[in-house]
């Protein structure tokens, strides 16, 4: 198993959606059919203690999930049933609101 080739991600915790999308965007592409690797820093930047057997990276990609579905960052909104979808307003929030979509898809089909 170690002998596969892995994605290896450093990402503070406090910055997770941040961090994971700036090393694993379009523009950076990481082969995410392969392993993730991932190493958390904790708030004053030191790794935090733990190897990544799978467990840390399913803690990044849920986290990360979460953070970009959340309707706090703008990419989406609730309906009147609850259930999210896109904003239309995005691209008021950033520029490169369709860098972030299509970030968030990849990370889904992880």
């Amino acid at each position: 198993m170690s002998n596969q080739p892995s994605v290896s991600l450093v990402v503070r915790r406090t910055h997770l959606y941040e961090d994971g999308f700036e090393k694993l965007s379009k523009e950076n592409a990481p082969n995410l059919r392969q392993r993730l690797k991932v190493t958390f820093l904790n708030p004053t930047g030191l790794a935090e203690v733990g190897i990544d057997g799978g467990g840390l990276s399913r803690e990044f990609l849920t986290e990360i999930i979460r953070a970009g579905f959340d309707p706090t960052r703008g990419f989406f909104i609730y309906a009147s049933d609850k259930t999210l979808y896109p904003n239309p307003q995005a691209s008021a929030i950033t520029l490169d609101y369709l860098k972030h979509y299509y970030f968030l898809g990849r990370i889904l089909a992880k």
